[in-house]
């Protein structure tokens, strides 16, 4: 076992007699530390979404959106919509590493969409759907028509994507998109 000792300003290690310093500890210690390192970077790194207040006037306020490795960029946030709505998105899994995360691809499928009212009621959906060659690496891109399916309570919507998860094991994400309906 290490003791720390505090002397003029300097730190010194001192083994107590007849106790050697086993060098396993230090590394087990280091190890333990790059691993919480490693773990706080990833948490934060997986906030890439944009937070914008849609009240405040500025030029960040339509954005688009990305979570995972799917991308949407049409509509953008915050923007006035019609239905039936052509939606657009990327799904880019190769900074899975960096980003933590990667969204789920199956059968040429990047997920549905569900449009939410205010009061978190369904009120329309879609599917994403790629007519290219969905099996690569390369970033593929999806399209989707959203239909509206009853009467929203409002004119304030929310576009979820959820990722396809053929192992039914329920680690799905999901992406929400505002929008305001003309």
């Amino acid at each position: 076992m290490l003791y720390f000792v505090y002397y003029k300003t300097n730190i010194h290690l001192m083994e107590p007699e007849n106790k050697k310093v086993n060098p396993w500890n230090i590394v087990i210690t280091l190890i333990l530390l790059a691993f919480v390192a490693y773990v706080l970077v990833k948490v934060d790194s997986r906030r890439e979404a944009a937070i914008v207040d849609p009240n405040e006037d500025n030029d960040l306020a339509q954005v688009e959106m990305s979570h995972c490795g799917l991308t949407v960029s049409s509509p953008l946030s915050n923007t006035l919509v019609s239905f039936p709505l052509s939606v657009s998105a990327i799904v880019d899994n190769t900074d899975m590493t960096n980003l933590g995360c990667g969204w789920t691809v199956f059968e040429a499928q990047a997920g549905t969409i569900k449009v939410l009212d205010i009061n978190n009621q369904v009120v329309g959906s879609g599917i994403l759907t790629t007519t290219q060659d969905w099996m690569t690496t390369s970033p593929v891109a999806y399209t989707s028509t959203v239909t509206l399916t009853g009467v929203p309570a409002s004119n304030n919507l929310t576009l979820v994507f959820t990722e396809d998860d053929p192992s039914d094991m329920g680690n799905v994400d999901t992406l929400s998109v505002p929008v305001i309906k003309q």
